[in-house]
């Protein structure tokens, strides 16, 4: 194995069963992408850091539906709460171009803006639920409840993913056989193996979708706090609390005061490397390319999926 903790760097030795991807079906040679779709059927990922970042933001109330365009022009994303800018996700450095989120929220819908500093905005994915930041710059949120979390995504194009992410070791503490029946019938999951100090790990359904859910991106001048615009890109996300009831264990807003684990995470892809990106693009499909993860809330490596390193986001009138 290279000394890279990141599944997506084309230069990882994957000949280590401790670190590799699934194996296909009975009889498939041993790699990363079993069969045609090149979606792996389990990984093994690094855990949370000993140090946990302590990250908290204010999440404000807005009175009026904000209007889901991509464009960041009602007046409540001016007076919201702005994140400081994104850093590297393993060490939380500084990073070449500014990212940035701000939250909003209303009896009916959790709202996401995202304000991103890019010179060159491409994107070539159209599938619908398709691994978007494999191939083009992402914007993504996630939202943990108790036992689960969900994970959005769109690129510039305005092409969404959506997955549906829960963990097992609760539903067998209370031997809820029909929650794990559930879990394991799924047609297109992806299983994260336990992390250190943990029994299980957790299943993530790749076909889920936020019901009602509202998403929009749109590439173009954008404004980031205290700059004049720049050239990026900027996308918004409207997500009905009924559509995060599975996730937050309620059909209804949180109360003011509530508090939420959130994360917001970019790729940001670098094509100018040829023989790295040739080896991305072997390893993942046509249009792969080699990219580096910026979170809101650093992780200590490069695993975004530690919910224990998020933000915690309180919602205030």
């Amino acid at each position: 194995m290279s000394g890279s903790d990141n599944p997506n760097d084309p230069d990882r030795d994957w000949s280590s069963t401790a670190d590799a991807v699934a194996l296909g079906d009975p009889g498939d040679s041993f790699g990363p992408v079993p069969g045609p779709t090149r979606i792996p059927r389990w990984f093994s990922l690094a855990g949370p850091p000993e140090e946990r970042p302590s990250i908290r933001a204010t999440c404000r109330r807005v009175t009026t539906p904000l209007v889901v365009d991509g464009r960041l022009d009602d007046a409540a994303w001016a007076s919201a709460e702005w994140s400081d800018p994104f850093v590297t996700i393993e060490t939380g450095g500084a990073t070449p171009l500014e990212s940035r989120i701000a939250l909003l929220w209303d009896d009916d819908h959790l709202y996401a803006g995202y304000a991103f500093e890019d010179p060159d905005p491409q994107a070539i994915s159209r599938e619908w639920h398709s691994w978007v930041f494999l191939t083009d710059p992402d914007a993504e949120l996630f939202v943990a409840g108790p036992e689960a979390y969900v994970e959005c995504g769109i690129n510039p194009l305005g092409t969404v993913y959506e997955s549906r992410w829960e963990w097992l070791e609760p539903l067998i503490e209370r031997r809820d056989h029909a929650a794990i029946e559930r879990l394991f019938k799924v047609p297109n999951g992806l299983y994260y193996t336990a992390r250190p100090g943990e029994r299980s790990g957790r299943l993530a359904d790749l076909d889920w979708e936020v019901a009602g859910a509202r998403y929009a991106a749109t590439t173009g001048p954008v404004r980031l706090p205290g700059r004049e615009p720049v050239m990026g890109w900027s996308a918004e996300f409207a997500l009905p609390w009924s559509g995060l009831a599975s996730i937050l264990g309620s059909d209804r807003a949180p109360a003011p005061g509530s508090s939420l684990k959130v994360q917001a995470y970019r790729a940001h892809h670098d094509r100018s490397d040829p023989e790295r990106t040739a080896a991305m693009a072997a390893l993942w499909g046509p249009g792969a390319s080699p990219f580096v993860g910026w979170t809101w809330a650093p992780q200590g490596n490069a695993n975004v999926h530690n919910p224990e390193c998020w933000v915690e986001l309180t919602l205030v009138d």
